[in-house]
C-alpha cells in the first residue's frame, strides 16, 4: 500500500527483512508509475526556473458520514496509521520527492477530529530556490488542478492520483496537452512495474525505490509529528 509503511522506522525495517531475504519489495503508489508522470517530468526544463509546486487531494470520505453519526471506521481511528495526510497527502508527497527531492524545511498544520486522528491539513516545505504546498483532506472536495509553477510557464494537473490531463502552458501563450493514452485500470502500471522487477532480478523498482519511499515516510512522520503537537 501507499505509502510503504506506517512510519519510517517500520519501513526502514521492511526495506532491510526484504533484502536480508532476497524479495522485491515495492510501495504500492501509482502515481509515479504513471505514462503521464513521465510526460510531466519531461516536461519541467521548459517552465525555466520551478519556483512552487503545488499539489492537493481533497475528497470526501464514503465513511465520514458514518463517522459524524458515531460509526468510526478504521479510516478514522487512531492507531491504525491513516488519516487523510497517510492517505491522501502521500500522493503529493510522492511526486515532489520524485522530481524535486528532499526539501530543506516542513511544517505542518491539521485539523483533527474527535478520534485524534487528522481529516485535513497541509504541509508546507522550502527549498533553496523553490516552496511546495501538499493540501490533503477526507472531510471536503476540492476540484483544483495541482500545479508545478516555474519562471517561464506552469504544468497543470487535473486529478494528481492518476496524474490526470497534464498541460504545459508557457508564458508566451503556449498551450500543449501531455496527455498520452493510458488503460482504463490505472492499477495496470503499478502491477506491471512490480512484474518487471520481480522478472529482471534487480530486487526493487528504480522508480519507487526504496529510498523515495522511505523518504516520503521521512515527510510523513515529520508532518505527523508537528501536527499532533499542537
Amino acid at each position: 500500500e501507499k505509502p510503504l509503511a506506517p512510519s519510517f522506522a517500520e519501513g526502514e525495517a521492511m526495506t532491510r527483512a526484504a533484502r536480508r531475504h532476497g524479495v522485491v519489495l515495492m510501495e504500492a503508489m501509482k502515481t509515479t508509475l504513471m505514462p503521464n508522470f513521465f510526460r510531466v517530468k519531461e516536461a519541467l526544463p521548459h517552465i525555466g526556473k520551478a519556483r512552487r509546486f503545488f499539489a492537493q487531494f481533497c475528497q470526501y470520505s464514503s465513511r465520514y458520514d458514518n463517522f459524524k453519526k458515531g460509526v468510526v471506521s478504521n479510516a478514522f481511528r487512531a492507531g491504525m496509521g491513516t488519516g487523510a495526510l497517510r492517505d491522501l497527502g502521500v500522493y503529493g508527497l510522492a511526486p515532489l520527492v520524485h522530481l524535486f527531492g528532499m526539501p530543506q524545511q516542513l511544517q505542518a498544520s491539521a485539523t483533527l477530529l474527535s478520534t485524534g486522528v487528522d481529516g485535513q491539513g497541509s504541509v508546507l516545505m522550502t527549498y533553496p530556490e523553490m516552496e511546495a504546498v501538499v493540501e490533503f483532506s477526507k472531510i471536503s472536495d476540492s476540484f483544483l488542478p495541482s500545479e508545478i509553477q516555474g519562471e517561464r510557464g506552469r504544468i497543470l494537473i487535473g486529478k494528481l492520483s492518476t496524474m490526470k490531463n497534464p498541460v504545459l502552458e508557457l508564458r508566451d501563450g503556449t498551450t500543449t496537452d501531455l496527455s498520452v493514452p493510458t488503460l482504463e485500470d490505472d492499477m495496470y502500471y503499478e502491477l506491471k512495474e512490480f512484474i518487471d522487477v520481480i522478472e529482471s532480478g534487480t530486487g526493487e523498482s528504480g522508480i519507487n525505490t526504496h529510498q523515495r519511499s522511505l523518504d516520503v515516510l521521512r515527510l510523513v512522520d515529520r508532518a505527523g509529528e508537528i501536527i499532533q503537537s499542537k
